[in-house]
């Protein structure tokens, strides 16, 4: 249902398949499944060339340990387009568990490092989140050591 749009394409990202999955994917053209572990897939993960800035939405459903679910977001942020929105699977699985085994820890972590360039629009069990466009301000920038900087 998300790649009906002439042009769209999904990726999945899984450690694992089996046949269900292989079959149920045969039949879609703008489907590819790239099978490893995601901190491994993202450094080379593309589209049509493009290697920011590509993805309209991601979901993130994986690894729950919370150092796994901030880097996946961290990965995922970079390849958002803005106004693109990402998801988080599981915010409140293993509440009982140690904070680093909880998926609630990576998620708050990454809201509270790049707040400034997000939108929370729900949480709940799944955390949804708009990347929004944000240029530091010039005393920013001085305070961040950007005077000089200039990339091109």
């Amino acid at each position: 249902n998300f790649c009906k749009e002439d042009g769209s394409h999904l990726h999945i990202m899984d450690l694992n398949t089996n046949h269900y999955i292989e079959n149920n994917l045969a039949p879609y053209k703008n489907v590819s499944y790239h099978r490893g572990l995601s901190e491994d897939l993202f450094k080379n993960f593309t589209h049509q060339g493009k290697t920011k800035e590509f993805l309209d939405f991601a979901y993130i459903d994986g690894n729950h340990m919370s150092k796994h679910v901030l880097e996946d977001a961290v990965n995922a942020f970079y390849c958002l387009k803005p106004g693109g929105v990402i998801v988080f699977d599981d915010y409140g699985w293993g509440a009982n568990d140690p904070v680093h085994h909880q998926p609630k820890t990576g998620v708050d972590s990454f809201v509270y490092a790049y707040g400034a360039y997000l939108e929370v629009i729900s949480v709940g069990w799944h955390v949804m989140l708009k990347r929004n466009t944000y240029d530091m301000t010039d005393q920013e920038k001085q305070a961040n050591y950007y005077t000089n900087w200039n990339p091109k």
